[in-house]
């Protein structure tokens, strides 16, 4: 009886350290995503503001998030679990610049927030207008974007290459 007890509660204390852990994950995303209520133009690369502003002259806004996505879509590789090998240089950096001009293989967080920042520069979209959503892929966190066109809601997940237009 005392060692059932005690595989009970390692594997209590197992699912609470796992909990945290994607409390700890989302959280970050999260934070991540929400940088663009803070930065300035000079935190963005000028790359990026020249890219969205040229996105703004395209005719819907339908075209403008399909460019945009193709954008980031081919900048960005989406090798799975490669963040968990180098989580320094992939997860937690908040410098816009080395996330826009470095590795080729960013996380899906990082590729949500390059989507995110040229709709914003196009200046046809507002905070608003862009909204994280988390699940579980497998067993790790996951981000997607839904992006308000017109009076629809659509999905845009750079990671797995995939838009819902």
């Amino acid at each position: 009886m005392k060692r059932k007890t005690e595989v009970v509660l390692i594997g209590a204390i197992f699912l609470i350290l796992i909990l945290m852990f994607y409390f700890y994950i989302f959280n970050s995303m999260d934070n991540q995503i929400n940088l663009t209520k803070i930065l300035s133009q000079e935190d963005i690369p000028p790359e990026m503001i020249i890219l969205g502003n040229s996105l703004g002259n395209l005719s819907n806004n339908s075209e403008i998030v399909k460019s945009a996505f193709n954008i980031v879509d081919e900048k960005y590789t989406s090798e799975r679990f490669y963040y968990l090998r180098e989580p320094v240089s992939t997860i937690f950096i908040n410098n816009i610049s080395e996330m826009w001009r470095g590795i080729s293989d960013r996380p899906c967080n990082i590729q949500s927030l390059m989507l995110k920042i040229l709709l914003l520069e196009s200046r046809r979209f507002s905070e608003e207008d862009i909204i994280p959503h988390y699940s579980l892929s497998g067993l790790t966190p996951h981000q997607i974007l839904r992006i308000r066109v017109d009076e629809r809601w659509i999905s845009a997940d750079v990671f797995y290459s995939k838009l819902s237009v």
